[in-house]
């Protein structure tokens, strides 16, 4: 109880009261230090007592981190991998475009030009015979030898 006989507010104030010297009514050295130590040992448990769940929320935010840090770091390798694989398509792509460019070159060089010929003149006979009797009018070639070209 305090000097006045009313009862301590907090429970540091009751651990003061009881380290008073009985005989004097103050606190001794030795009491001092005692009281520190409780003192210190509350708000070490105090604070202990807030930091915890503070302390278990860093630590769950530091391993979802670091699990989000593999995963990034799976997906940038990932991205590296796809980018070298879409270079090698793109060249290969090229290669065969420049192939095929090639291609249609040599067959437009193959192909014959009939200067005064009418587009889909042969209409839907066979190209061969069109061309044989078309040579031979305008040739002015014989039927017969005409035929013999073809055989």
């Amino acid at each position: 109880m305090a000097k006045d006989g009313s009862k301590p507010k907090s429970p540091k104030m009751a651990a003061a009261i009881a380290m008073e010297d009985p005989g004097t009514g103050y606190v001794t050295k030795e009491n001092f230090f005692e009281l520190k130590f409780e003192i210190a040992k509350s708000i070490k448990e105090a604070f202990d007592e807030k930091l915890d769940p503070i302390n278990a929320k860093l630590n769950e935010i530091t391993s979802d981190l670091k699990e989000a840090s593999k995963k990034a770091e799976v997906a940038m390798e990932l991205g590296e991998t796809l980018q070298e694989e879409l270079k090698l398509l793109q060249n290969r792509d090229q290669v065969l475009i420049n192939k095929i460019c090639n291609l249609e070159q040599r067959w437009r060089q193959q192909n014959l030009k009939f200067r005064g010929l009418d587009e889909n003149v042969e209409g839907n006979t066979d190209l061969a015979i069109f061309m044989s009797s078309w040579l031979a009018k305008t040739l002015a070639l014989d039927e017969v030898e005409s035929s013999e070209v073809l055989a």
